[in-house]
């Protein structure tokens, strides 16, 4: 399945909150394919969000490498204060 803007817009939002395009575009200058920039254009996010440009194929990948980096920290976070993941959250739903 290719890396769409549905994706696009879950990741964002999952990794960065409702306000995930401007700290997408700068978590996405390091991984840029044509060379570390601290940023790329903060419009771009947006623009492929809604389709009126496409996604270039290096951001899914680029992407995905964050939330596993993301998911690795919280994994790491949660093994160093003894919370296992796998249970569910006492009181919980």
């Amino acid at each position: 399945m290719p890396f769409d803007r549905h994706a696009l817009i879950e990741f964002g939002e999952g990794l960065y909150g409702t306000e995930w395009r401007r700290a997408l575009a700068r978590a996405l200058g390091p991984l840029h394919p044509k060379g570390a920039r601290p940023t790329i254009d903060p419009r771009l996010p947006a623009r492929w969000a809604t389709g009126e440009r496409d996604i270039p194929p290096w951001v899914g990948p680029a992407v995905l490498r964050l939330a596993r980096e993301r998911l690795q920290r919280i994994e790491d976070y949660a093994r160093e204060a003894g919370i296992d993941l796998t249970k569910p959250a006492e009181g919980g739903e």
